[in-house]
């Protein structure tokens, strides 16, 4: 399937049908896929009644890129300070790999 995302994107499956036991109790479907250098993603969409007959209808996915994940800490910030744009304030984040 084409997407718009650039060659090298993971992408996340985002409505949890993938780790979903019930939609997909084979794990046939995967969590995260990477487009290709075409720009391209080939992806296996679950069936509204899973491999063992059990109808779940939720025969869906929807994949995208994550959500950022880390820390962000803030210092030399005063809280008593409230004038906008009067002080700079230093921030340091970590994402988590």
């Amino acid at each position: 399937m084409n997407t718009g995302f650039d060659p090298g994107t993971h992408l996340v499956e985002l409505t949890g049908n993938a780790t979903d036991p019930i939609v997909d109790p084979l794990n046939e479907i995967p969590d995260t896929l990477v487009v290709n250098g075409s720009g391209q993603i080939t992806m296996r969409i679950p069936r509204n009644k899973n491999a063992n007959g059990v109808e779940h209808d939720r025969g869906y996915v929807i994949y995208g890129p994550s959500t950022p994940k880390g820390t962000l800490s803030l210092t030399n910030v005063s809280q008593n300070h409230r004038r906008r744009n009067s002080h700079r304030c230093h921030q340091r984040h970590r994402a988590a790999r």
